[in-house]
């Protein structure tokens, strides 16, 4: 189909879509999220469209707490909004969940953490401007920081590591802020550095094994990181 009658007719459908938003249905709103991600993924449908029709009922409706508690509704949303920064960019999506890291709710904080993993981790950091990228470490620092669930460890630690990753050389300016955590043991603070630098996590259980090695290894990272040298990039 030509890409000017698919933006029409998805346009058209989208009227009903956005009405559908608001229902108290959770099978539906799990069958309007998987609509909404093929129909956002069709050729043809502006950014600018979605920016201005869907993702202001869109966050109004399904980024709220209880989506968090429905692993089904959880694992779409996350992938629809995926779906929807691939088309307007990450910044503008980001910038509607970055709040939310220091929500009052454990699981709704680890669904926020997981979607900026997935958006950055497939778009990179390029759109983000300082100020949300202050806003994202807070965040990620904040929401690790808080958790209580030993299960999520993973998630908060590899959102934190793909955050620190696509910023490069700006998370420079973060690490004094990382390291002056006081609430942290030294195996956790080596966990997270490690993820940030690419270490696989084989290497997470032999640090595991003793809490001297993991405050040396933590050490190690740290400097090394902060102290080498600072590469220009233009753009930022």
């Amino acid at each position: 189909m030509d890409d000017t009658y698919a933006a029409y007719y998805t346009k058209e459908v989208m009227v009903i879509l956005i009405r559908e938003f608001a229902s108290p249905d959770e099978e539906m709103k799990k069958i309007v999220l998987k609509v909404v991600k093929q129909c956002v993924q069709t050729n043809g449908v502006e950014a600018e469209y979605i920016r201005a029709e869907i993702l202001p009922e869109f966050f109004k409706h399904f980024w709220v707490r209880r989506m968090a508690l429905d692993r089904r509704n959880y694992n779409e949303l996350v992938s629809t909004t995926e779906a929807l920064a691939a088309k307007v960019g990450a910044a503008a999506i980001i910038s509607r969940i970055v709040d939310d890291l220091k929500d009052e709710s454990e699981p709704y904080r680890k669904m926020v953490m997981e979607a900026i993993d997935k958006i950055l981790a497939a778009l990179g950091a390029m759109d983000i401007d300082n100020k949300l990228e202050s806003q994202l470490v807070d965040g990620a620092l904040y929401a690790f920081q808080e958790q209580t669930n030993e299960q999520d460890t993973r998630t908060m630690l590899n959102g934190f590591g793909v955050i620190i990753n696509s910023l490069g050389q700006r998370a420079k300016l973060y690490l004094p802020q990382i390291w002056s955590v006081q609430t942290r043991s030294s195996l956790v603070c080596s966990l997270d550095l490690a993820i940030a630098f690419g270490v696989p996590w084989a290497v997470h259980s032999w640090l595991i094994s003793t809490s001297v090695l993991a405050a040396v290894f933590c050490d190690f990272l740290f400097l090394s990181f902060f102290f080498s040298p600072v590469e220009s990039s233009s753009g930022v």
